[in-house]
């Protein structure tokens, strides 16, 4: 998408943090794709050319937590139960990951909302096409560079 430009799109739901305030807006986007932009400056957060399945329920109370992190408040369970959509596992509001608001990215210097920008595409279903790499190198705990290694060797 080119700065500036312009796009259609299908509905629009609210997004909020742990405190209930309005993080961000989720855009269905005509005819296919989402995009998820700031609510304090409008600047783009997330966006797929595919649709977003976690999104369905346009009445329901959704929270974000940023690029990827999407709960749903959940009526059929008891008050104020949370549900992080990815997992289907229930959280406490206060395990939401607070999204940085602009003015709060301000003063943290050289942070800001591009360091959060990501490209998602969706998955058809709720399994991968193939296997992924098992790699048993891990000597110090540190399985952050053993989990790029295998996301890296997937999408290769």
């Amino acid at each position: 998408m080119e700065q500036n430009s312009s796009v259609n799109y299908t509905s629009e739901i609210k997004l909020y943090d742990s405190n209930e305030n309005i993080i961000a807006y989720y855009y269905e986007l005509n005819p296919t794709g989402y995009v998820i932009v700031n609510a304090d400056n409008n600047e783009m957060i997330e966006y797929s050319e595919y649709n977003n399945k976690y999104f369905s329920e346009k009445d329901a109370h959704y929270y974000y937590g940023g690029p990827l992190m999407y709960y749903k408040a959940d009526g059929t369970r008891q008050f104020g139960s949370i549900i992080e959509l990815q997992s289907q596992k229930e959280v406490a509001i206060e395990d939401i990951t607070p999204l940085v608001r602009g003015s709060e990215a301000d003063s943290l210097g050289s942070l800001n909302i591009d360091n959060f920008l990501i490209k998602t595409r969706a998955v058809s279903s709720d399994s991968i096409s193939h296997s992924t790499a098992r790699y048993s190198y891990n000597p110090d705990g540190r399985c952050g560079s053993v989990a790029g290694a295998i996301v890296l060797n997937y999408y290769d």
